[in-house]
């Protein structure tokens, strides 16, 4: 009877703390807080209300299998997103922000023989790929052409706590890091503050990784009403309503679709960025011919298949 209590006991204790924290990436935890950092309130996953997103059509992202008992607690659905749990925000000015909720401490403890010693090389990339966390490349500039500060640097603009830890930098140092774009705090892709006193930090046009993370699915008809989702204004990195002057619209769609949970994503209009699940691009079938350049045009689109 004593034993069986104790287990009951160290498994409510168990439980317990992985409610206060989370261990890896966060996808197994189930915790119930539902505000972010600054203190604002979660939207519901289940609803696209104040802020658009496709994370409401797949319940295997949630540890509860289900949209709806996931409510608005903080989780994270995303397949790439490793620096905390976040959630969508009810605030229409501001998209979605990370909860403070720590990592679990690893208290296992195993007894083994020390193995000689080995050096691990994190991966480290000239490219973007994902959320750009681990860019090591020396672009310098951000989107409107202004210089970075070094990161060591108190001016004109005073990093923020996450900017000052080295562990943030895939650099061996905050100075190694100089004034190159970097994403020291779960940004949606690399970043720098300005040495525009007017201008505290914007995001960098840093190159995307050649190695494709999609397959072409070829030309698709998108008439109205459409089946697609449209992903403009969803997302900083698809430079707001500038689709037809847009730089990489390809893999710029990718990486906004593919964090945002769908299936595939579509590019029409010579830039325009779309998504959707399943094979629902196949509704109004396949035009006579496929515009070239794989960016579409006016009707219809180039799907792209996103590999998970």
């Amino acid at each position: 009877m004593l034993i069986t209590f104790a287990v009951c006991l160290l498994s409510v204790v168990l439980a317990a703390a992985e409610d206060t924290c989370y261990n890896g990436r966060g996808l197994e935890y189930s915790g119930t807080v539902s505000t972010t950092r600054s203190g604002r309130t979660c939207q519901r996953w289940d609803t696209k209300s104040p802020h658009s997103h496709g994370y409401g059509k797949s319940a295997a992202r949630y540890p509860e299998s289900s949209v709806a008992e996931a409510a608005n607690y903080c989780r994270n659905p995303t397949r790439t997103f490793s620096k905390g749990l976040w959630c969508y925000t009810t605030d229409k000015r501001k998209r979605w922000e990370l909860c403070d909720i720590p990592k679990c401490k690893d208290t296992t403890t195993t007894t083994t023989t020390t193995p000689a010693p080995t050096t691990t090389t994190p991966k480290t990339l000239d490219c973007l790929e994902g959320s750009g966390s681990n860019y090591i490349g020396t672009h310098s500039t951000t989107r409107s052409g202004r210089t970075c500060q070094r990161w060591d640097s108190n001016t004109p603009h005073k990093p923020n706590a996450p900017s000052k830890k080295a562990s943030n930098y895939p650099d061996a140092s905050i100075a190694d890091a100089a004034n190159y774009c970097r994403n020291t705090d779960g940004e949606p892709s690399p970043w720098c503050y300005t040495t525009d006193k007017r201008k505290r930090w914007e995001f960098c046009d840093v190159p995307t990784c050649t190695d494709h993370g999609y397959e072409d699915m070829g030309c698709w008809r998108n008439k109205i009403v459409q089946k697609l989702n449209l992903l403009e204004r969803t997302d900083e990195r698809l430079d707001k309503w500038n689709y037809k002057n847009r730089d990489d619209a390809i893999n710029k769609c990718m990486n906004v679709a593919a964090d945002a949970g769908y299936d595939f994503f579509a590019v029409g209009n010579k830039g325009q960025c779309w998504a959707g699940h399943g094979d629902i691009y196949q509704h109004y079938g396949q035009p006579r011919e496929c515009p070239t350049g794989g960016k579409g045009k006016y009707g219809i689109v180039n799907v792209y298949m996103i590999k998970k």
